[in-house]
């Protein structure tokens, strides 16, 4: 950027900005002529209206924010930062993009131009635009990556497919399991479908699944399970003399010479089950 050739031509002009440019910020500042000495931005199409948007400027510290305009309504868009400590004249300084697939470069002028311009000062489209041949244009790929989780891969991705089919159609890959039994939920009634990884009850009561992924469920008369394609049916008059035959009260025996009552708890003089006729 420093040879001769190229200072004859551009010292000049107001390269990398257009020549419509007044070269004013917002609030009347003056740009220096010598504070750019060229620029190159690669963005996605529809947002090639590239412009200068703000300059801000302290002591050595520059930050030169990069803007989009969109036609139809007018928006815009920030697409980027040039931030930078400037140490020599004719530095190179990245673009911070603000997003995927944007990036730049810019080189500044001589050190002298940051003096004119200290502060924070807004570009409007008309004074910042950028000319044409400084920003390039970069098609964008129909897949910017894979997500798997928390890993994203990008740039060439290599599936390594286990049990899944590939068909590659136009822009479209279309993926179909080959075995579908081997990813269907153990079914009782087919002994078959011993591998299931994927089981789609986890637990009964705490019980999980074997290694075969199954849980055997018995029923004890007269509950009948029956197994149906909706589900498990529970079939069978169930009471709670059914379930818990322990709940039943066991009426202990009437003492013949006594048919009153038993002693009360309080007027007890010794257990009760003494007088029982087990136990006598």
């Amino acid at each position: 950027m420093q040879h001769l050739g190229f200072l004859n031509k551009n010292m000049f002009r107001k390269y990398p900005l257009r020549s419509s440019s007044s070269m004013l910020c917002t609030d009347g500042t003056a740009i220096p002529l010598s504070l750019f000495a060229g620029i190159r931005i690669g963005v996605m199409r529809g947002f090639s209206d590239v412009f200068v948007s703000s300059i801000s400027v302290q002591d050595k510290r520059i930050s030169v924010a990069i803007s989009s305009r969109s036609p139809f309504p007018y928006m815009y868009t920030t697409l980027g930062f040039f931030s930078a400590v400037v140490a020599k004249d004719y530095q190179n300084v990245s673009l911070t993009p603000a997003f995927d697939h944007v990036s730049g470069n810019l080189t500044l002028g001589v050190m002298d131009a940051l003096i004119e311009l200290q502060g924070a000062h807004m570009v409007d489209h008309a004074n910042g635009k950028l000319e044409d041949s400084t920003v390039v244009c970069v098609p964008v790929p129909k897949v910017t990556g894979i997500l798997n989780g928390s890993k994203k891969a990008v740039s060439t991705v290599a599936l390594n497919l286990i049990n899944i089919s590939e068909e590659k159609v136009a822009n479209f890959i279309n993926l179909d399991v080959i075995n579908k039994k081997s990813i269907l939920s153990r079914n009782d009634i087919d002994s078959q479908r011993l591998s299931c990884r994927t089981n789609v009850i986890e637990a009964i009561n705490s019980v999980k699944p074997d290694e075969t992924g199954n849980i055997d469920i018995y029923g004890i008369a007269p509950v009948v399970i029956t197994i149906t394609t909706e589900g498990l049916d529970l079939e069978g008059s169930i009471t709670t003399k059914d379930l818990c035959p322990q709940a039943q009260v066991v009426v202990p025996p009437i003492l013949f010479s006594n048919l009153d009552s038993y002693p009360g708890i309080m007027d007890a003089t010794e257990p009760e089950w003494k007088t029982w006729p087990d136990f006598n």
